[in-house]
């Protein structure tokens, strides 16, 4: 789903159309709920901004002006590049994510570092 899906949605009703009494079809709209909308949003915020499980060291270094100022160090050979080891299971793209959005960072102990 996209956002251009989500507006679709929330701007164009269903339409649902029954017959009255007398025979003729009559259409009545259906907006989504409140509570379909934050369902919605859930799944994109899901699908477009992860939250991404990391060790505080891992999230020290990408928000770190120095260290964390380039994508292509943190992810290539230089400094720590992406030391398997260093970024444990975290992928390239959960790296790039993160960088991009640090808000969506959850630090979690040095010690509980899990596959995402």
């Amino acid at each position: 789903m996209t956002f251009d899906d989500v507006i679709k949605e929330i701007y164009n009703p269903l339409i649902y159309q029954w017959p009255s009494p007398s025979g003729e079809m009559v259409s009545v709209a259906k907006q989504k709920t409140t509570l379909e909308l934050v369902e919605t949003i859930k799944e994109l915020k899901q699908e477009y901004a992860p939250t991404i499980e990391m060790t505080l060291g891992q999230a020290k270094t990408i928000t770190d002006p120095e260290q964390g100022d380039s994508l292509l160090y943190l992810l290539s050979d230089y400094g720590p590049g992406f030391d398997y080891l260093f970024w444990e299971l975290l992928t390239e793209k959960q790296v790039a994510q993160v960088w991009l959005h640090p808000e969506t960072i959850k630090v979690i102990g040095e010690n509980n570092a899990k596959r995402l």
